[in-house]
């Protein structure tokens, strides 16, 4: 799935001289990971009209796999109806040594973004992460705590880690949406909301007051917790006197936000997406400039078909994919607008602690460079088209109107002359010449929304109401083969996930791992603050354990409600021994277990599910002649006789080596 326009089709293998596909999930991957020609991805062509990579159209036998150019059966099995695809044939070639190699292109055929594909599945840590996340949210969990079991040391000490980092966005999101609900306004200016959402939690003046500490351990990012502040709240209680942390929780509050609005806005269920708020320009301020830029298109690029409805819709897809593209301006942001270089913006010393990870590879912000700026979008580009030429050919072209060579610069430029003298683009001028960015100052927040949809209603575009109805008919931004033909409302799944936002428990996922490699110090004091009564806990302390099987009996560990086994145990006492752990309080209890698609006895258990549960508890076996068993037995034997026969606590030695002798 392409992470940008969210476009989906399927990959196998397939060597160059087969007409059958490999579906062998091992050697899928191998060759996707390495980049190997055999790489083979289908798309639907009802889905995808004219692929922007080369591909060639084929027919799919869903029975057995095989490809074939033509035919309305199958050429192997006879099966009828087989699915007509795109077959994505682009490669690259890349020398060395005298050799040449061919690799396969990793672009997309629907927007072009280059290297932004994503292999779509629900693992099992996916799926308990988006379970946490509902059940921390649910206000009819009044026990936020969890034990996770798994079955080895390097599983559970992952997995603490990614249910941690997975849940927090969600958090923020959830904090973000409800001080929005708590305005109750339609409009915000951006830069006041960015001000207000850490401020709100903290004045009071929000939903929920918290404390200085309760703030921070709500919202500090998963990749600021090394910092020593944060191990002395834990502590101590309370932090530091003159402590920057709160200061850098702020600013990394702020920074989501930033984020989920601009160029992460498409992944994931953002406010964006879920139509809960949009970031727009004035729309009453772009009528004047557009109709400006369609005369000037007319009059001095001799453009003379263009009319304002072309003019509106070129220019608000313009604008509304600088948006996507995170090119709105920030005081963080002004030097790197400037300069260019995403990695002297992420590295500075003093920005290092709070912002997110971020590379120049992946998602970040990135500005329009009309010169020479390192890691920004360009109007053309020396391979293809770029998103901007493509966008001006759909928009200002076609039904007959053939555009000028040359035309894209031009164009553009003088749209944005016109925008940047409204006051709604900045221009930055450096030594790799002028960016340009969204005037941030100008931004505002947008509650009163509505989507745009595509004929299928597969896309959707979320954008302020007033302007709805004159954006109808515009291409669509990531398949500009189709277009925006109606106006809707979210629906009724989206409503239930506005609601969740909106009126759910903000509640910190703190995780820690539980293995037999923890020191007993370090595991006795999570254990200690996981126990904790209500009346005694802090935000701070852990509320997730990632436990392996040490956790199944012989350790205390409280009241609990939840528990979540990510495999299916190996055994019916295993799986007794760790859903007993919940439900001692009152005797209810939730309890999820996690299937492993590629494990055959979880699947077996999924099938039957009550041989696992009410199936035969096999008594351990033991040989009773093993040596090493009787050694064990009679070492343990003698030491309860010796501490039994009255013996002080100055006798027993600080290392057993000596009496065992």
């Amino acid at each position: 799935q392409c992470s940008e326009c969210h476009t989906t089709g399927w990959l196998a293998r397939r060597p160059a001289s087969a007409t059958r596909l490999d579906a062998d999930l091992e050697h899928i991957y191998n060759v996707w990971f390495q980049g190997s020609a055999d790489a083979c991805r289908l798309y639907p062509t009802g889905a995808l009209q004219a692929p922007r990579v080369d591909a060639r159209r084929m027919r799919l036998c869903g029975h057995c796999g095989t490809l074939q150019a033509s035919g309305e059966r199958c050429s192997a099995c006879g099966a009828p109806d087989p699915v007509e695809v795109w077959e994505v044939t682009e490669t690259r070639q890349s020398t060395r040594e005298g050799a040449v190699y061919r690799w396969h292109s990793k672009d997309c055929p629907a927007c072009g973004a280059e290297d932004r594909l994503l292999l779509v599945g629900a693992r099992n840590a996916t799926l308990a992460a988006q379970m946490i996340e509902q059940s921390w949210a649910s206000h009819y969990n009044d026990d936020k705590k969890l034990i996770a079991f798994s079955d080895s040391v390097q599983d559970a000490a992952l997995r603490a880690g990614f249910f941690g980092s997975r849940t927090y966005g969600n958090n923020v999101r959830m904090a973000m949406a409800q001080v929005l609900a708590h305005t109750g306004l339609p409009t915000l200016p951006w830069f006041e909301f960015l001000s207000l959402l850490p401020s709100c939690w903290l004045s009071g003046d929000g939903p929920h007051k918290m404390t200085a500490e309760d703030f921070v351990a709500e919202f500090i990012g998963p990749n600021m917790t090394w910092q020593r502040e944060w191990a002395a709240l834990h502590e101590d209680g309370v932090l530091p006197t003159g402590s920057p942390l709160q200061d850098r929780v702020r600013k990394r509050l702020s920074w989501q936000a930033v984020a989920d609005f601009t160029y992460l806005s498409r992944r994931g269920r953002t406010l964006d997406r879920l139509g809960i708020a949009s970031l727009t320009l004035p729309v009453a301020e772009l009528v004047q400039p557009i109709a400006i830029i369609a005369e000037r298109l007319r009059e001095q690029l001799g453009l003379r078909h263009v009319d304002e409805r072309r003019a509106r819709h070129w220019i608000w897809g313009f604008l509304i994919h600088l948006r996507q593209r995170g090119a709105v301006t920030h005081p963080e942001m002004m030097g790197y607008a400037q300069q260019g270089g995403a990695y002297g913006f992420m590295a500075r010393p003093d920005r290092e602690l709070w912002l997110p990870p971020m590379t120049p590879f992946g998602p970040h912000p990135r500005f329009l460079t009309l010169g020479r700026h390192r890691d920004f979008d360009r109007l053309s580009q020396a391979q293809g088209r770029s998103w901007y030429q493509q966008w001006l050919a759909v928009c200002l072209g076609g039904d007959g109107h053939l555009l000028p060579a040359n035309i894209t610069e031009p164009a553009y430029e003088a749209a944005i002359a016109v925008l940047v003298e409204a006051g709604l683009l900045v221009a930055f001028d450096g030594p790799a010449g002028r960016s340009i960015g969204l005037n941030g100052e100008r931004m505002q927040l947008r509650t009163e929304t509505v989507w745009l949809c595509t004929r299928r209603g597969d896309r959707t575009l979320t954008v302020d109401r007033t302007v709805a109805d004159g954006l109808v008919g515009m291409p669509c931004l990531d398949a500009m083969e189709q277009a925006y033909e109606e106006v809707r409302e979210p629906d009724g799944a989206t409503e239930w996930m506005v609601r969740r936002f909106r009126e759910g428990d903000i509640r910190r996922v703190i995780p820690a791992e539980h293995t037999g490699l923890l020191e007993r110090e370090v595991r006795e004091a999570v254990e200690r603050r996981f126990k904790a009564r209500a009346a005694e806990a802090r935000p701070w302390f852990e509320n997730l354990l990632s436990a392996t099987p040490t956790l199944e009996m012989g350790v205390d560990i409280g009241d609990l409600s939840s528990v979540l086994l990510c495999s299916v145990p190996p055994s019916q006492a295993s799986f007794l021994q760790r859903v007993g752990r919940a439900g001692r309080r009152d005797g209810n209890a939730v309890v999820v277990t996690l299937a492993d698609g590629a494990s055959p006895h979880d699947l077996y258990f999924h099938a039957e599910p009550t041989e696992m549960m009410a199936g035969e508890v096999t008594p351990p076996g033991v040989f009773l002649q093993a040596a090493e068993v009787l050694r064990r037995q009679l070492m343990a034997f003698c030491i309860d006789a010796w501490v039994a026969s009255g013996v002080t606590d100055s006798a027993l030695p600080d290392k057993t080596g000596p009496v065992l002798d």
